[in-house]
């Protein structure tokens, strides 16, 4: 029992099991339609007749085709396996900042053609157009950015730049004041999210960016991950935090003094002083002692995971 389960950890870890071993490139795929191709090495000593195959998978909106695939590898030489996209995968729509996740699986055979011990690898990923280095770098820069413009700046202040409150001055949960800047130049965030700091005035929590919502396509920015976009819901606005939601085909009569808008594709970025901003609809540390948003105020997007 005890040598079953070391087998079985040695084989989902992708580690040698019995000789066969499998090691995966980290892809550095770009946007649009060049060729996409995931590669492996696999080691096998006893020369065995192999089966490598790979199951990859990315988010997208609902169940739009190729957000899954999988397919049976190439052997390129030297004991490298290859799997190119083909156009059912339709590589052109892997869009710059999607999340790759993939693993790999080979299966070996004697030369009588039992079955011998296999291997695969746990799931692996990356980035579209971007390294783990690039979106440190894009949200820390974006981070000391921000905080050189914004930090410590009261209501007056910020309506001279142009940005207003978006709930007059109520604290929520997660988000702090809210002020929101209707045309942005270019960079600038459309959101920024601040809390009480007595004399010192606001303290700059976190900023974000907000785009008009279209169902069928979704904001690309940067290096910014794929699936941190969420819908903030069409909706009146009040000035004691309130937030009234109009689905389309909705009519209601709101409170004097709310503020309406439509529909829109948002993100938000927290600030982290000793690391680097966190991309979340809440901040989870960010004045928990206040209300909440109200319900049907943001809608977290399908994206298709497995």
């Amino acid at each position: 029992m005890r040598l079953s389960w070391v087998w079985m950890v040695l084989v989902m870890s992708g580690c040698p099991a019995f000789g066969l071993q499998l090691d995966p490139e980290d892809p550095q795929w770009r946007e649009g339609a060049e060729v996409k191709m995931l590669r492996a090495t696999v080691r096998n000593p006893n020369e065995d007749t192999l089966t490598v195959r790979v199951e990859f998978h990315r988010p997208v909106l609902g169940e739009a085709a190729g957000a899954r695939g999988e397919g049976t590898a190439t052997d390129l030489g030297d004991g490298t396996y290859g799997y190119t996209l083909t156009a059912e995968d339709r590589p052109e729509t892997y869009l710059r900042g999607q999340q790759v996740r993939y693993r790999w699986i080979a299966q070996a055979r004697d030369k009588e053609g039992d079955p011998r011990p296999g291997a695969e690898t746990l799931w692996r990923s990356f980035r579209v157009g971007c390294s783990t280095q690039q979106i440190q770098g894009m949200l820390e820069a974006d981070q000391e950015r921000n905080v050189e413009a914004f930090d410590g700046l009261d209501a007056v202040r910020l309506g001279t730049l142009g940005y207003v409150p978006t709930h007059g001055a109520a604290v929520l949960r997660g988000l702090g004041v809210t002020y929101y800047k209707p045309v942005s130049q270019f960079g600038e965030p459309h959101l920024l999210f601040f809390v009480p700091n007595g004399v010192l005035g606001q303290r700059l929590a976190g900023w974000g960016y907000a785009y008009p919502f279209d169902p069928l396509r979704w904001p690309r920015k940067a290096c910014h991950p794929f699936e941190g976009w969420f819908v903030h819901e069409a909706g009146w606005h009040a000035p004691n935090g309130d937030f009234f939601p109009t689905p389309p085909g909705t009519v209601i009569l709101p409170p004097s003094g709310s503020v309406w808008h439509g529909r829109i594709w948002d993100m938000h970025v927290w600030r982290r002083d000793q690391g680097t901003p966190e991309v979340s609809m809440f901040d989870a540390t960010l004045e928990q002692g206040a209300p909440e948003a109200p319900a049907g105020t943001f809608i977290e997007v399908p994206w298709t995971l497995p």
